[in-house]
């Protein structure tokens, strides 16, 4: 009894880590990051069909350099600081970092498993990597209803750098305790 418990907790463990996967619609993948240069590529399920309604948004892209975001051919891209999020989406969005926004806006598309797109992307002045958030809105190709969703990506991160007005103060405190302890040893 104990044995079939636990393959049937396993079996259902495994049909809903499966299920998760095939109904990931939209996928979101850095290509590469050169430079400070973020380059992705998204990969489009089969069961999936894209219209002027359809996108996807890259969270909190820190150290965006503004007028750098670009996309391929039938895709725009817009910046804000509220991502634009499908409505049964709730995903981390700090107000003071940059989301990057892709629309579909070439003619409506069916596309066949496993379709790529490359070319989208921005420039970060922060070259280091974590893993960030994304969502997106798909059309379910046999329902023609809207498929929302999100994952996980990787993404620029904030590096911390002091203010210089910071780094100001602590050498001047540096300085002083430096000739308060000359004065103390004469």
């Amino acid at each position: 009894m104990k044995k079939s418990l636990i393959t049937l907790v396993g079996a259902a463990a495994l049909a809903l880590m499966g299920s998760g996967i095939a109904n990931a619609s939209i996928t979101v993948a850095l290509n590469s990051e050169v430079a400070g240069v973020f380059t992705y590529g998204i990969s489009v399920d089969a069961l999936e069909s894209l219209n002027n309604t359809s996108f996807f948004t890259i969270y909190d892209f820190a150290g965006f350099e503004t007028g750098t975001a670009f996309s391929p051919a039938g895709w725009s891209v817009s910046v804000q600081l509220t991502g634009v999020t499908p409505p049964t989406v709730a995903v981390p969005d700090s107000a003071t970092l940059e989301n990057l926004t892709f629309t579909y806006t070439g003619p409506p598309a069916t596309l066949p498993g496993g379709t790529v797109v490359n070319g989208f992307g921005a420039d970060s002045t922060d070259t280091a990597t974590a893993i960030g958030w994304f969502s997106y809105k798909a059309i379910k190709t046999s329902l023609g209803t809207p498929d929302y969703g999100d994952g996980n990506l990787e993404g620029p991160t904030a590096t911390s750098v002091p203010e210089p007005v910071s780094m100001s103060l602590l050498g001047g405190g540096l300085a002083l305790l430096g000739m308060l302890r000359l004065r103390r040893n004469k």
